[in-house]
């Protein structure tokens, strides 16, 4: 039948056809738009609601937490350190392991290679030392040991006698003793 139309109508009727498509099309996209516009504004009212929800219990908690509170709190965490202070009496810096074996290395010679510290607390003041290692030569165990009598920290260094040791690749092992209240 659109063959029986003269060809003005039928360009008014390809145009009408094409004019309902773009209007059906858009108002698809229109609608996508409004249904995402909800959704998104439903999960804000949401998120809204749910922020001004803790707000409220976070606000609620901190009145909880009053001066009073925080006193107590203040004298649990000093009573506390009370307690750790009795662990570390009067022994300063110079307590922790982590010195020592710094002051140990520290002194060591170039030669020595030391394998292992054995680290063992007696008591609050003083502490026994084992330090196990190898050396190139025999004057480097000496010095190295010379250099830890030097120091005040350790009060007793025993080496191998200097004759026993070998001359080259020599194993040793040095005691000693720290004394920590020398050094307050």
């Amino acid at each position: 039948m659109i063959n029986l139309l003269p060809t003005e109508e039928k360009n008014k009727l390809l145009a009408d056809y094409r004019h309902r498509r773009a209007v059906a099309w858009l108002s698809m996209i229109l609608a996508v738009i409004v249904l995402a516009i909800l959704m998104v504004s439903s999960c804000w009212l949401m998120l809204s609601y749910r922020t001004s929800a803790l707000s409220k219990v976070l606000n609620s908690k901190k009145y909880e937490m009053s001066n009073k509170s925080f006193d107590t709190l203040s004298l649990v965490v000093k009573g506390t350190n009370d307690k750790l202070g009795i662990f570390l009496a009067n022994t300063g810096e110079l307590a922790r392991p982590s010195a020592v074996i710094k002051q140990i290395v520290d002194k060591r010679r170039t030669g020595i290679s030391v394998l292992g510290i054995a680290y063992e607390r007696k008591d609050g003041a003083s502490a026994s030392i084992n330090i196990r290692g190898k050396s190139n030569d025999r004057n480097a165990v000496i010095g190295f040991a010379d250099a830890l009598r030097k120091d005040k920290l350790f009060v007793t260094v025993e080496s191998p006698i200097s004759n026993i040791i070998r001359q080259t690749n020599s194993d040793f092992n040095i005691s000693t003793v720290v004394n920590f209240t020398d050094q307050i």
